[in-house]
């Protein structure tokens, strides 16, 4: 009798052991992931029916319709933003193979979650998951334009006319770029982009985590569709004290915080009547879900964007729908601009 054993039997086996000597202290995480190793496949059991209190809602941004809940690609890239961890992103990058990225996706179309945030070098994923597998995933697509050295308006169209045909549905300028752009002065080249984009008839927006990029771009009067900017408190124990806070690209930084102050963030964004996309809402995941998508909501969000493995997206999903019902955020200050 063969004793060889595969990769997924082993996890199998394994994982399932624990499960059983330790079911008392399950997670809802815990229990999807190990209930889609016992089937052998993501576990969609229970998906909520697009009526049902546990749906995730959506937004409208120009002709796309958007689930409020957006899965991120930084897990999927590798960008794992692990502190001192120096492994995490290897080990991100093992987990996600094409095979479980294709998984990932369907899992989270069955939970509502019908966009997805991308670098461009995974615009080619999303496309061969929605043609080979019947996906309908939405992507918003980075672009990144030069933050040095002149730039012409055709290079700018080309490169939005190449992830339109890579399978774009909407793009904004990446979080550092537009912090690079924005420290540079370089606000030329962000409307430009701006302009490229929508010549192309879709919505464009900008990203950052500074919060200098979305009061530039305001004060300049450039037309951005929408914007992508951090938001989350510091209430994990790792978070720096406040007097010694520093933006990423800032000399001295060491730090995981990427939303330097969410008061200030919370208070200029009440002004914005333009849909804005939070992402690094749980700082990495440092905070609970629960936490930081009620806060992101609360401070005036219109979308979170959330980088998820497999196990997570059904317990996301449910939160984002409880959250969304919840008081504070139906009293919240900023209007719904999607």
């Amino acid at each position: 009798m063969s004793t060889q054993i595969n990769r997924r039997d082993f996890l199998g086996k394994s994982l399932l052991a624990t499960a059983l000597a330790g079911a008392s202290a399950r997670s809802l995480e815990e229990a999807t992931f190990l209930a889609a190793v016992d089937g052998g496949k993501a576990a969609t059991d229970g998906k909520p029916s697009p009526d049902s209190d546990e749906a995730v809602p959506r937004g409208k941004l120009g002709k796309l319709e958007v689930s409020r809940l957006i899965m991120g690609g930084n897990l999927i890239g590798g960008w794992a933003h692990s502190r001192d961890l120096i492994y995490a992103s290897s080990l991100f990058k093992a987990y996600n193979t094409q095979e479980k990225i294709f998984e990932t996706m369907a899992l989270a179309e069955a939970h509502g979650v019908n966009t997805i945030l991308l670098n461009p070098a995974y615009l080619s994923t999303a496309r061969e998951y929605n043609q080979k597998h019947g996906g309908k995933l939405q992507v918003i697509s980075e672009i990144h334009p030069p933050i040095e050295g002149a730039v012409t308006d055709q290079q700018l169209w080309d490169e939005a006319r190449r992830l339109i045909d890579a399978g774009a549905d909407t793009i904004y300028i990446q979080g550092n770029v537009g912090d690079q752009l924005v420290r540079a002065g370089r606000l030329d080249v962000i409307a430009k982009t701006v302009e490229a984009v929508k010549s192309e008839g879709l919505c464009a927006g900008v990203g950052g985590h500074t919060l200098a990029v979305p009061m530039a771009c305001e004060e300049k009067g450039i037309p951005v569709d929408y914007y992508v900017k951090t938001y989350h408190r510091a209430i994990y124990a790792s978070a720096s004290r406040a007097e010694n806070r520093k933006e990423w690209f800032e000399q001295g930084y060491y730090d995981n915080v990427w939303c330097t102050d969410a008061d200030k963030t919370q208070a200029f964004m009440k002004g914005v009547k333009k849909p804005w996309f939070a992402f690094k809402v749980l700082a990495a995941g440092a905070i609970h879900p629960q936490d930081g998508f009620l806060q992101a909501f609360e401070a005036g969000a219109d979308f979170v964007v959330v980088g998820m493995f497999d196990f997570q997206i059904k317990e996301d999903a449910l939160i984002v729908s409880k959250v969304l019902r919840s008081k504070s955020v139906a009293e919240r200050e900023r209007a719904w601009f999607a």
